[in-house]
This record gives structure tokens, C-alpha cells and sequence, in this order.
């Protein structure tokens, strides 16, 4: 009588195991299953890291006024209280314009216009209502109200709403017009000596090379179709 070596329990064991698995199992391989668990847990591992930075910022944060390194009014003088009631009250109102079917009908004028023409007209659109917004009021609070707007016309009008929302925040960043369109503008104006017809002079030759950019760039990454 020949035993079977331990070799031969091995493979016979393998192909037991294999009979038993699903088409799905085996096409994700011999480690389908530790690779998925690996994936989630690089998820968890990735969220629990951005908790821990955040948390680690907020403590040194405390720690610096606690140790009286900045004193606290420097601390409340230096947060910018007006951007972030902005925010925070644009916030809900993207919102409402989303649920609230305002979006459609601020859109409809708009693909009214483009129709049957070229999707790059409703990317220059687009451009122009961000970019002109963005220069009286914050730059984040025009991409919050924009965002609905776009997508609505976006999807009536067939064009890619990847490529639109990455247009709304390219345009949502060229505020380079006012000085009062982000706060950077209007850090280095009493500094520099600068007056506000001194923005729009360089401001509208940088705004149209970043808007040719656009047009040029966004296809070639997220096609319009």
C-alpha cells in the first residue's frame, strides 16, 4: 500500500478548495479576498491618518496659546471671521439652490444659448459667470453657488460634469481682477502700494491665458461627450 506523500494531500487539498470557489474568486486571484481587506483597511488607515494630523494641528495649537507662545487676541485677530461666516452661510444656500429647483432654472437660460452648438461654448460660459462672480465675492463662496448651476446645465446639455466641475474651480480660482476677490489679493495691496485698477492691468491678460489653458487642458484629461 502507497501512502500519499505530503505533497499529494497538498494538491488535492488545492483542488478541493478551488472546485469550491466562485468565478468572481478566481478571477481575483489566489489573494482576492487579503487584498480586498488590505484595500479597506488602506481606506480606514487613510481617514484615520487625516483625523490624527487634524487632531495633532489643534493640539498644537492649543498648546501654543496655553504656553502663551501668541497671545489670544492675536489668536481671534488672526482667524478670518467674515470668510468663514461666508462659508458657512453659502454652504446650506448651494444646497438650497440644488433641492430647491433653482438650479434648472438659473440653467435653462444657459443651455438655452449653447443648444446644438459646441460644448465649449457652455465651458466658456461657464468660465465667464465664475470668473466675473469670483471678483466682488469670495472665490469659494462663487464655487459653491456655481457647482449646482453647472451640473444642472451640464447633464441637460450632454457635456461631461467632470469636466465641467474642474472648469468651475479653475475659473473659481482666477480671481485676479479686485483686490477683494481673495484674501491673498488683498494681503499684498497695502504692502505693495498697489491701487485696484492695478489688478485688472495684469489680471485680465493672466485671466484669458488661464482660460485658454483651460479649454486646451480639460479635454484632453475628462473628454467633453
Amino acid at each position: 500500500m502507497v501512502r500519499d506523500r505530503p505533497v499529494d494531500r497538498l494538491r488535492h487539498a488545492g483542488r478541493r478548495f478551488d472546485r469550491g470557489r466562485t468565478a468572481a474568486d478566481r478571477r481575483a486571484g489566489p489573494l482576492g479576498a487579503p487584498s480586498a481587506c488590505c484595500a479597506c483597511g488602506d481606506g480606514r488607515f487613510a481617514r484615520d491618518r487625516d483625523r490624527a494630523a487634524g487632531g495633532a494641528a489643534l493640539l498644537a495649537a492649543l498648546a501654543m496659546v496655553a504656553l502663551r507662545v501668541v497671545r489670544t487676541d492675536l489668536v481671534y485677530r488672526a482667524i478670518p471671521w467674515q470668510t468663514i461666516i461666508v462659508i458657512g452661510a453659502l454652504i446650506p444656500l448651494s444646497t438650497a439652490i440644488q433641492t430647491s429647483g433653482a438650479a434648472e432654472q438659473i440653467a435653462t437660460p444657459i443651455v438655452d444659448v449653447v443648444g446644438s452648438h459646441s460644448p465649449y461654448l457652455l465651458l466658456s460660459l461657464l468660465f465667464v459667470l465664475t470668473a466675473l462672480l469670483g471678483q466682488f465675492i469670495s472665490n469659494v463662496a462663487t464655487v459653491l453657488v456655481v457647482i449646482p448651476i453647472a451640473v444642472a446645465a451640464a447633464v441637460d446639455s450632454g457635456v461631461s460634469v467632470q469636466a465641467t466641475l474642474i472648469l468651475v474651480a479653475l475659473a473659481g480660482a482666477a480671481s485676479l481682477l479686485t483686490p477683494i476677490a481673495t484674501p491673498a489679493n488683498m494681503i499684498v495691496m497695502h504692502p505693495g502700494g498697489y491701487r485696484f485698477s492695478d489688478y485688472w492691468r495684469l489680471g485680465i491678460v493672466t485671466m484669458m491665458a488661464w482660460f485658454v489653458v483651460a479649454m486646451v487642458v480639460i479635454p484632453l484629461w475628462w473628454p467633453l461627450g
